[in-house]
């Protein structure tokens, strides 16, 4: 898991913590402590290069699920999905809501 390298939020490390709480629990998955730089400059993350890359205030983070060439990963990616996706839903729900630039109205 990774937050980009260049977060203009200010958020993306606090969702890849959670990530990194809720993802090992829910899919008995052990987490790797390897960050790459290319993770960190995944494309998505370059709204200037690429067109379709993901806006700047977008709190985002990349997430390897496991390994295919692992039995133990594949049997939950591939045949337990939910339990990967339970693993993501949680930290997402869990991370704070905020309201958008200039607003102050965010929901309880």
């Amino acid at each position: 898991m990774a937050a980009p390298s260049r977060d203009a939020t200010g958020r993306a490390s606090g969702v890849v913590d959670l990530l990194k709480r809720t993802y090992g629990p829910a899919t008995g998955i052990r987490r790797l402590p390897d960050t790459t730089r290319r993770m960190r400059n995944y494309y998505a993350f370059n709204f200037r290069r690429y067109e379709h890359a993901l806006h700047p205030m977008t709190i985002a983070a990349i997430v390897e699920t496991g390994f295919l060439t692992n039995a133990g990963d594949r049997n939950v990616i591939m045949g337990q999905p939910e339990r990967a996706a339970r693993g993501i839903v949680e930290a997402i729900t869990a991370f704070p809501i905020t309201p958008p630039p200039g607003r102050n109205d965010a929901p309880q």
